[in-house]
């Protein structure tokens, strides 16, 4: 876990995801190639973000503005990678973290990054204990 500027990053990426290999198609990927999707609500910050992404070489295949969205996109789109932000609409409680605990589940092998500007270190460390790969 990392905190930079006042946000909380929490990265759980299971090994195989981030290493190269091949993806959901076939393709081959390199380690920036991963497959992305984006769930911040605040749409400068996501925009921002997923320029960022972009740039590094990451491919952002879809970004979302609550916790509903993050979980069609991530059922259509089954990405290696996912950004969270642990408060999102409608309540800005945890709607991101609970989307993030249900892609975890349903995709134990995708990689989650969860941020937040607010100090949710026990559900974030919740999160990461589910997984088998934590960096």
């Amino acid at each position: 876990m990392w905190v930079v500027g006042g946000i909380i990053l929490v990265m759980a990426i299971e090994g195989e995801t981030a290493q190269s290999g091949l993806g959901r198609d076939g393709d081959v990927l390199a380690m920036g190639g991963l497959r992305v999707v984006l769930a911040e609500d605040d749409i400068l910050l996501r925009e921002g973000l997923a320029s960022l992404l972009e740039r590094s070489g990451f491919a952002v295949v879809g970004q979302a503005g609550d916790g509903a969205q993050l979980l069609a996109l991530v059922r259509r789109e089954v990405p290696e990678l996912v950004v969270v932000d642990i408060r999102m609409p409608p309540t800005h409680t945890t709607e991101g973290l609970e989307a993030a605990r249900v892609i975890r589940q349903e995709f134990p092998a995708t990689g989650i990054v969860v941020l937040s500007a607010h100090a949710e270190i026990e559900h974030a460390m919740e999160l990461l204990a589910t997984g088998r790969g934590i960096g």
